[in-house]
């Protein structure tokens, strides 16, 4: 394989590690594809809705994992670099937006359990998370086993995504590791869907989220501020 290099690192450290993980793309239907971008070069910011998100307008590179199609010389997910122009013009059935630190923090876990690191960074704040595709289209595509949508309560699949997701407004929710359900029983601590438990860990990783996401939206409305007063931030 062609080694590459960019601000992802080197394309086959990437390729590797999504091989060592096959299993969990196993029932994926090829063209199921995520992308990653460097926060800094997206075009988003935190905080914005919906309209502003349409609007983005980025430039720079993103890192694309994609099922290959039928027929292909190589199987199962293939990792790539592709240019990247703004959200409203990704092709991706989930996009990540990362800080450079984040970035950082998963390429050097690449040898090791990535996956996991990645799933600390977004319930640290550090990734936002956008889902480019409703719910159904998601199983249609052979997410379900990836991302714990099953119906009952048990032992998720080791690195596979968290269940923290990004709102419109850019502030971070809690979804059921097991489910994906967003709705939970505060007399219990359970999920209303199928009933498993909301662990410490999890809701001291939404805090944790939470509070990153404040402190960028207090950041950028101090920027914001003096800007308008002419004041350098």
């Amino acid at each position: 394989m062609e080694t590459t290099v960019s601000a992802f690192g080197q394309l086959d450290e990437w390729q590797s590690m999504l091989d060592r993980h096959a299993e969990l793309f196993s029932e994926m239907v090829p063209g199921s594809s995520v992308g990653f971008v460097a926060r800094s070069g997206s075009g988003i910011m935190p905080g914005k809705h919906a309209a502003g998100l349409k609007s983005a307008q980025g430039d720079g590179e993103m890192l694309a994992w994609e099922i290959a199609a039928h027929g292909s010389a190589t199987a199962g997910m293939r990792a790539s670099f592709q240019g990247y122009k703004g959200f409203e013009d990704t092709r991706v059935d989930l996009l990540f937006v990362a800080e450079d630190a984040a970035l950082q923090a998963m390429r050097d876990a690449l040898a090791g359990d990535a996956l996991s690191i990645m799933k600390r960074q977004i319930r640290k704040g550090a990734i936002m998370f956008y889902v480019m595709k409703n719910k159904y289209q998601l199983q249609d595509a052979g997410y379900e086993g990836l991302r714990g949508i099953p119906r009952h309560p048990g032992p998720g699949l080791s690195g596979r995504l968290p269940m923290i997701f990004t709102n419109p407004g850019g502030a971070p929710e809690l979804a059921c590791d097991q489910c994906g359900c967003r709705w939970f029983d505060r007399m219990s601590n359970t999920c209303y869907e199928c009933a498993a438990e909301v662990t410490p860990e999890n809701l001291a990783e939404i805090k944790q989220a939470l509070e990153a996401f404040e402190a960028r939206r207090l950041e950028q409305a101090a920027a914001v501020s003096a800007e308008q007063k002419g004041i350098d931030p």
